[in-house]
């Protein structure tokens, strides 16, 4: 028996596998993207589309304030 998995389009508060949340920004077909993630052995990583520091500091700013928002509802 074969079971359909249907992907929950909401937001949630339970941690996912890294590789999940890729493959959805992948098939999302981004303009630009900002990854910021941990490594296995604990390191940081760290990669952008974005060439400008400065833009990519506004941006982060951007989402960090909608994700302060999403939490403080």
């Amino acid at each position: 028996m074969t079971a359909d998995i249907v992907r929950f389009p909401g937001s949630t508060k339970v941690d996912l596998p890294a590789a999940n949340v890729l493959k959805g920004a992948v098939e999302s077909d981004l303009k630009e993207a900002i990854v910021i993630g941990r490594c296995q052995d604990g390191t940081p990583f760290y990669a952008s589309s974005l060439g400008d520091a400065g833009h990519i500091i506004l941006e982060l700013e951007k989402f960090k304030k909608m994700l302060l928002e999403s939490y403080c509802e």
